[in-house]
């Protein structure tokens, strides 16, 4: 501006007005760009209502995994000389695979040819598959077409394995109810909380715990040994002992905290180590909490061991197929041992034992009320017991793991 008024009236006239103009152009330009930032920053509706494309996968070419199926055809090339021909008919390994085959990818995806080394083909489409075997030197001499087969598990190997999918279910819980009365043959013992309310003549509540040597000491009735004891048995002689002792007194007896009992789960389950469990847990909820049985564990034979003696075997059969619970004990007090045999142990135990039964137990056939052709009967076993027998098998539609072996 200072040079500017040092000009003539004139030439700074002409000046100011070029100034001006280019100020103007100068506001057009910044308000056209801002126009133009403010439209691109605002979502098109064209582009919000547009619904995503999902990839089509329809046609997608199947690639090779673990136990896929091929069918692999190789046959000798046009152009091959005399010596590469001799070398195809007297090599027993190109021989065998020359032609159409069936092929099955073992578990790692690889294709196992006979007589040459395997070879890699997990996640490979067909083509691709072409090109790993072209590159093979001792498949040089084949033209070579593969197709995968898109194949579908069926017959036995498509059946669920029976029982097993108990312990997967979402929200199982295995686990005893703590805040109800307690069950009429459960056995006593240390760290156990009894209630014991006297009213009439006496009139006192006591809330006393089993002492390590297993007694509990009553301050009307005197010390007497509990440990061992089921509870009703419990009841009834502190009744007795009242009836006695205290003319005019009844007596009402409860259970207050239960004592907890640490079980070690070994053998073929999914999470075997030590528990601890409450004294009103079973067999069926040790094995919860260790996960449940494993893929090579039987559900048949289920020990329960304590100081190396057998305490109860359990059937998961007994559970599943007639909702028989006689055999879900509760483990006694002190360090349990849980184990569960390997499928092939209990078949092999179980075929000992049908052998033995049969060879012991059976006796030739009389002929009287007999149909023809009955050889053996079970002794001793009535029409109702082979009936029973013969229902507590597991149903067609259920397989065991153990029938996969």
């Amino acid at each position: 501006m200072r040079m500017i008024n040092q000009l003539p009236p004139a030439q700074r006239q002409q000046a100011m007005e070029a100034l001006r103009q280019v100020q103007s152009q100068q506001r057009q330009a910044a308000s056209e760009a801002s126009r133009l930032s403010e439209e691109l920053s605002e979502p098109r509706p064209a582009d919000t209502a547009r619904p995503a494309v999902e990839p089509d996968t329809s046609d997608a070419e199947p690639r090779a995994e673990p136990g896929s199926s091929l069918i692999i055809n190789m046959t000798p090339r046009s152009g091959l000389t005399a010596a590469e021909r001799t070398q195809i008919e007297t090599d027993a390994a190109l021989r065998a695979v020359q032609g159409s085959h069936f092929y099955e990818l073992d578990e790692s995806g690889a294709l196992q040819l006979p007589g040459l080394p395997d070879v890699p083909l997990r996640g490979l489409t067909a083509d691709a598959i072409v090109d790993r075997l072209g590159a093979e030197p001792a498949l040089a001499p084949f033209d070579i077409t593969v197709t995968i087969l898109q194949t579908e598990v069926s017959g036995a190997a498509a059946l669920k394995p029976f029982g097993y999918d108990i312990f997967e279910a979402t929200g199982a819980d295995f686990d005893p109810v703590l805040s109800g009365p307690v069950p009429a043959d459960f056995v006593l013992g240390t760290g156990d909380i009894v209630r014991v309310q006297l009213y009439g003549n006496v009139n006192n509540t006591y809330e006393l715990e089993v002492s390590r040597d297993g007694s509990l000491n009553l301050p009307e009735l005197g010390p007497m040994n509990v440990s061992g004891l089921r509870f009703s048995e419990f009841r009834n002689d502190i009744e007795q002992r009242v009836q006695q002792m205290l003319i005019g007194t009844q007596v009402s007896v409860t259970m207050g905290a239960l004592r907890t009992i640490r079980v070690f789960v070994l053998g073929d389950v999914n999470r075997p180590g030590s528990y601890v469990v409450s004294s009103l847990a079973t067999i069926s909820s040790a094995l919860y909490r260790s996960g449940g049985i494993s893929d090579v564990g039987t559900l048949r034979d289920i020990q329960l061991k304590r100081q190396g003696s057998l305490v109860a075997r359990f059937d998961l059969y007994d559970l599943l197929l007639e909702g028989d619970t006689s055999d879900d004990v509760q483990p006694p007090a002190g360090r349990c041992h849980l184990r569960t045999a390997h499928r092939h142990d209990d078949r092999r135990r179980r075929r000992s034992a049908a052998a033995g039964h049969l060879r012991d137990q059976a006796r030739p056939d009389t002929g009287r009320g007999n149909p023809p052709g009955r050889r053996l009967v079970g002794r001793g076993l009535s029409g109702r017991q082979h009936a029973r027998a013969h229902r507590r098998q597991p149903p067609a539609a259920c397989v065991e793991r153990e029938s996969r072996q």
